[in-house]
């Protein structure tokens, strides 16, 4: 069981909470203005005041999330209070760069960005403790259930069909718009975007069918602890059947939110929460099943 040691339990808090929601958006901003320096559109001194102001431990995060949550219902073309925020910071050094800030952002898009920086950073150990547990199970020579293929799925999807989208309407910037994402993204240290300008909606399937296998992976997940011996200790159970039993709900509003109804109408209280939700749905199956198979290890090896 030593490999069990270097894949410790997820702690999904640590992956999607309103602070690293936050903190993404300002790695963004930064790997932004590179992104545009990169292409001649912005002055490297600018560029640098920008990104060197992208720290998190310059603004207050607290402020700035309620401030989000009070602008809920503005129109959406308003800009996101972090962004307010971030150009008047960087005008105290820099009045110049200050007007590059967020320079004909669009918040949708900014948001999306967010999520999928948050998204691809989680499913790196994720997507390891999944193959753990497969290699654990595969020990024991119990079926899989179809979750191989899954995995495969998630992973093409967050990869791969899951892309960044230009986060501007500024002319010039859009005009290089191909070659600003390939930027974007080596800046973000993400994979190259293969289809540049991608609409909306597109993204909005994408994401739809994502959080589907994300919900049938943990449901398979479910079932695999279920069909396995559960002794008095077993983390499994009632909880995880429970947490199971909501996900369809969760499911069918993920999809309205995403594909069904346009452009979601509230990413901070209705998007954002039901993608935490879904995820940590997820992590909190596939970490009962790994502690469990840890401690039936350890228990046959104490005989």
């Amino acid at each position: 069981m030593g490999r069990m040691n270097e894949a410790p339990l997820m702690e999904q808090a640590l992956a999607f909470d309103t602070r690293q929601l936050l903190h993404a958006m300002l790695r963004h901003e930064a790997a932004m203005a590179r992104a545009l320096c990169a292409l001649g559109l912005l002055p490297a001194a600018q560029a640098e005041s920008i990104a060197n102001t992208c720290k998190p431990v310059l603004f207050d995060v607290e402020q700035i999330w309620r401030e989000t949550l009070l602008q809920k219902d503005t129109a959406a073309s308003a800009e996101p209070p972090l962004m307010v925020t971030l150009r008047e910071s960087v005008a105290l050094f820099n009045p110049q760069a200050a007007g590059a800030v967020f320079r004909g952002g669009v918040s949708e898009r900014l948001q999306d960005n967010a999520l999928l920086i948050l998204t691809h950073a989680w499913w790196v150990p994720f997507s390891a403790q999944l193959h753990e547990l497969m290699r654990l199970l595969g020990k024991r020579q119990w079926p899989l259930q179809g979750m191989p293929a899954l995995v495969h799925r998630l992973h093409v999807g967050v990869t791969e069909t899951l892309q960044l989208q230009c986060p501007t309407r500024d002319p010039e910037a859009c005009a290089q718009a191909p070659a600003l994402l390939q930027a974007l993204a080596a800046a973000l240290d993400m994979p190259a975007v293969r289809q540049a300008g991608q609409e909306l909606h597109d993204q909005g399937d994408a994401w739809a069918s994502l959080g589907t296998d994300l919900v049938l992976l943990t449901l398979c997940l479910s079932r695999i602890a279920q069909s396995l011996k559960a002794g008095p200790r077993s983390p499994w159970g009632l909880p995880l059947q429970a947490e199971a039993g909501r996900l369809p709900l969760r499911l069918a509003q993920w999809v309205q939110e995403r594909a069904l109804g346009g452009r979601p109408r509230d990413f901070w209280q209705a998007e954002w929460s039901l993608w935490t939700a879904l995820t940590g749905g997820a992590v909190a199956a596939l970490n009962a099943l790994l502690a469990g198979l840890t401690a039936e290890d350890q228990a046959s090896a104490s005989f």
